[in-house]
């Protein structure tokens, strides 16, 4: 089992005009104690703050459109939250993904490394549930007055 799930009871930051990034962006647009949401990984729940998808975002787009080249590949999160090693084998309509959890802030991280490391899902609802998330993020951004195309490009 995968599932996002964003906690909306958040207050949102203020744009800096100095951002250039969409990373400067997000940790501008979450303060660093305000904005949660979780990962449910084979029924282990990981709570995340909103403000670390500043650390990951470049690799959260980069593991989208390598799932959908259809490519076999391995990509890192390495954020404040957590940090963890995937490895993707693409097998049809479905996609394998192997962890290796390196540090989380949760006691889980040993079962997080057992048997419940593997998680079979079919592609689109793995990415649906990131897309999902990538929505709040555009939708929470273009409140407080950034404009991302290329993102807005990507939800389409």
């Amino acid at each position: 089992m995968f599932k996002i799930e964003v906690d909306d009871t958040y207050e949102k930051g203020l744009m800096d005009e100095e951002d250039t990034s969409l990373s400067e962006a997000i940790f501008s647009t979450y303060p660093i104690s305000s904005g949660y949401f979780s990962i449910n990984w084979n029924g282990i729940y990981i709570p995340l703050t909103l403000n670390s998808l500043s650390d990951i975002i470049d690799d959260i787009i980069k593991m989208l459109d390598s799932i959908i080249s259809g490519f076999d590949f391995e990509c890192s999160f390495l954020c404040e939250s957590f940090s963890v090693i995937l490895n993707f084998k693409i097998y049809k309509k479905n996609v394998i993904i192997t962890s290796k959890w390196i540090s989380i802030n949760t006691d889980e991280i040993f079962n997080l490394n057992s048997s419940k490391s593997v998680l079979l899902i079919n592609k689109d609802k793995y990415i649906c549930e990131w897309v999902r998330l990538l929505s709040v993020i555009s939708n929470d951004l273009k409140l407080v007055g950034y404009s991302f195309l290329f993102l807005d490009k990507k939800l389409s």
